[in-house]
């Protein structure tokens, strides 16, 4: 049974959102964090402001403000290219270098301190279906979505797991493994291809 997931609280306040933001903040900064230096990133940086702008939106949401909910996820489409649609949940500290072509879609998970690259797409296996119940991943804590992943279905990714780049993933990957090919196969973290999905840290493509 699905338990230990990083949602926000459905109490979202204004203090709160800050907090999550500058959690966010500290995967981008570090100890250099300070309100100047976050409002700079959020004008300079699109992938950091692509997830302030889902703090708001998700607030917003949770507000049952889901017209201006709407606004905001619109607007975070056409300044960063990126898609967080209304609904989905992400825990705090996401890292989000190069924001363009991700998107995640409404009944998605993701735990605290994870890092999505270009193209990362969460979503079911079956779009179009009204006929059959639409299930979406989980994805849990300190987990790097390589660029072009794709994570279809009710699958769930396990902590500090990594996903190679064009990687599909259609079954869950253990805590710590990793998964790369189409469809997504589990290799040996020592193995080259491993080392190569784990090297997508903080930073390390900026």
């Amino acid at each position: 049974m699905r338990s230990s997931t990083s949602r926000l609280p459905n109490g979202e306040t204004l203090l709160s959102v800050y907090s999550t933001i500058a959690a966010d903040a500290d995967r981008l900064m570090g100890s250099r964090r300070n309100w100047l230096r976050i409002l700079k990133a959020a004008f300079g940086d699109p992938g950091f402001l692509a997830v302030c702008l889902l703090r708001f939106q998700t607030a917003l949401a949770q507000h049952h403000l889901r017209i201006l909910a709407k606004m905001l996820r619109s607007l975070n489409l056409a300044l960063t290219g990126a898609d967080f649609c209304i609904g989905c949940v992400i825990g705090e500290g996401l890292f989000v270098p190069h924001p363009n072509g991700i998107v995640i879609g409404q009944g998605a998970t993701i735990g605290k301190r994870c890092t999505l690259l270009q193209q990362v797409t969460l979503g079911v296996r079956h779009a179009g279906r009204p006929d059959i119940t639409h299930a979406y991943p989980m994805i849990m804590d300190d987990v790097i979505l390589g660029t072009g992943a794709k994570i279809l279905g009710g699958v769930r990714i396990g902590n500090h797991a990594s996903i190679g780049a064009n990687a599909v993933v259609l079954q869950d990957v253990p805590d710590g493994a990793a998964a790369v090919g189409v469809p997504a196969r589990i290799i040996p973290r020592e193995s080259p291809l491993a080392l190569t999905a784990h090297s997508a840290r903080s930073g390390d493509d900026r």
